[in-house]
């Protein structure tokens, strides 16, 4: 759907400046032709100023518009051409954290174990009080591991017919 949008944009946005060349470029140039005979009757001098001032300006308006769709299919190309990559990363972040989660309390024991008793003691310290500042000084952090904040969703909470109310 999303690269469908952006190649049918970037199509769309391609033709501009074939549609200024067949379309507007000759309607200008009708509407000025119109312009110039009024104005030959009022004063000839001033129709060669007008005609270099008009061809500067189709000029100049037909390149910014070949650099403006060129510079925004660019950028629709580079659009297109991230979207994969992020989709596939978004996928493997999706995926890892339900590995995370699934093997938690396993990960937490071994990284707690990779520590001295003083360390991990500095270790729940921060978790408390990391805890406490996101949540709340109202959050119970469970004993079991299995949930890690309780208090802070509901004060008496029940998992697996445990109550899980008590500070760690």
């Amino acid at each position: 759907m999303g690269v469908k949008l952006i190649t049918t944009a970037s199509t769309v946005i391609s033709a501009l400046p074939t549609i200024y060349e067949n379309k507007l470029e000759p309607y200008l140039i009708s509407a000025f032709d119109g312009i110039e005979k009024a104005i030959v009757r009022l004063d000839p001098a001033l129709v060669e100023v007008l005609n270099e001032g008009f061809n500067q300006f189709i000029s100049s308006l037909g390149e910014n518009i070949t650099n403006i769709a060129l510079t925004v299919v660019g950028s629709l190309s580079e659009i297109a051409s991230s979207l994969p990559s992020f989709l596939i990363k978004m996928m493997l972040m999706i995926i890892s954290t339900f590995f995370f989660a699934m093997d938690f309390d396993l990960l937490s024991t071994f990284m707690l174990r990779q520590f001295s008793q003083r360390g991990n003691k500095i270790i729940q310290t921060v978790k408390l009080y990391m805890m406490n500042t996101i949540f709340g000084s109202n959050a119970l952090i469970c004993s079991d591991h299995v949930h890690h904040i309780c208090g802070a969703i509901y004060r008496s909470f029940y998992y697996r017919g445990k109550k899980c109310d008590t500070y760690e």
